[in-house]
């Protein structure tokens, strides 16, 4: 994944920086001090409407029109108990009651926000190890096209929750996946070093992790791995960066 550049950013996020120029060194250390002090005013503004923009969200969610929708949804789709344990029938008898509802809400409003359960979490990443098995036959294109597919749909379903330290854990998790596929279609031991010395490394490093009886999974988070594919590299063959795609639908949204 990239570093984003300013022009990337959302309009809240871009700092107003150009035309300072160079202070010379009797002003350095007030235009520094200057600068800092505006960039932390604007993130602090932009962190209050987003927060502003949560709780707007919240409030709509938590609207009894949208509690009573959300139900019969539930209800038609014959939903399995939740970590509470309280059956579809149990929760529709709670919700008939609009002292209930009315609870829900107040819940819900209280500092709430939207998140991503980790059953969630887990299962797309189930998902995408069905989608890069290392002996699935499938070239590497195939593997990250149909990564970026589903992982893009799954960010389009839960845009609207606080997801970035997930992302950034998926990203990781990700990234280490499709490490330890590529290790594992080099097969041999030289094919191996010759694809770590083509991406830069050099030949001692890459002979190392070449002759190393460590399995794939954990060859993937060697730095030879790390410094061979890196974040450029992934951009290079196409793998998405699923926070760019999460920040375009969340600043869309706004």
């Amino acid at each position: 994944m990239e570093r984003q550049t300013k022009s990337d950013l959302p309009e809240q996020l871009r700092f107003n920086l150009e035309g300072r120029g160079v202070a010379d060194h009797g002003q350095g250390s007030e235009a520094v001090s200057g600068t800092a002090g505006q960039v932390a005013e604007q993130v602090s503004k932009a962190e209050e409407g987003t927060r502003a923009w949560e709780q707007e969200l919240m409030e709509r969610v938590a609207e009894e029109a949208n509690l009573v929708e959300a139900l019969g949804r539930v209800c038609a789709n014959k939903a399995s108990a939740g970590i509470d344990q309280m059956s579809v029938a149990e929760l529709r008898a709670w919700m008939s009651q609009r002292s209930h509802r009315a609870e829900l809400r107040e819940k819900s409003l209280e500092g709430g926000a939207l998140g991503v359960a980790p059953q969630s979490q887990e299962k797309l990443k189930g998902d995408l190890r069905a989608l890069g098995r290392r002996n699935g036959g499938q070239s590497l294109a195939q593997v990250i096209g149909a990564v970026n597919e589903k992982r893009t749909g799954w960010i389009q379903y839960f845009h609207l929750a606080r997801m970035k330290s997930v992302l950034e854990d998926l990203s990781q998790w990700l990234g280490r996946r499709v490490r330890s596929l590529k290790l594992k279609q080099c097969r041999r031991t030289y094919a191996i070093a010759r694809f770590l010395r083509q991406e830069g490394g050099s030949e001692r490093s890459a002979w190392m992790l070449a002759l190393s009886g460590k399995g794939w999974w954990r060859l993937a988070d060697t730095p030879q791995a790390h410094r061979a594919m890196s974040r450029s590299w992934f951009k290079e063959h196409g793998l998405i960066d699923p926070e760019a795609v999460y920040l375009a639908l969340h600043t869309a949204c706004r």
